[in-house]
């Protein structure tokens, strides 16, 4: 893979200084979501004991799940105008 003169591999510009800021802000979100998904559902579905329950995976799942695609779907929009510039 070579660099071409605008600083990018295969001919794409180089990223802007906005744009690496928006990639490592999606990354921050993204691991918090992925470290607060299990409190969040213990917070929510755990039983008498203290001892959590199926909805508390449940629901860390799905925090998982939303927070996985939102990510991806903002770094493919990010690509997507990158390509149009």
């Amino acid at each position: 893979m070579s660099v071409q003169p605008d600083g990018g591999p295969g001919g794409r510009p180089a990223l802007r200084s906005g744009e690496r800021f928006l990639i490592g802000w999606l990354s921050v979100q993204w691991v918090a979501f992925l470290l607060a998904a299990l409190p969040i559902g213990y917070m929510f579905f755990s039983d008498v004991h203290g001892l959590p329950t199926s909805g508390c995976f449940v629901t860390a799942g799905a925090i998982v799940s939303i927070a996985s695609t939102g990510y991806v779907l903002a770094l493919r929009t990010l690509q997507s105008w990158r390509e149009n510039v």
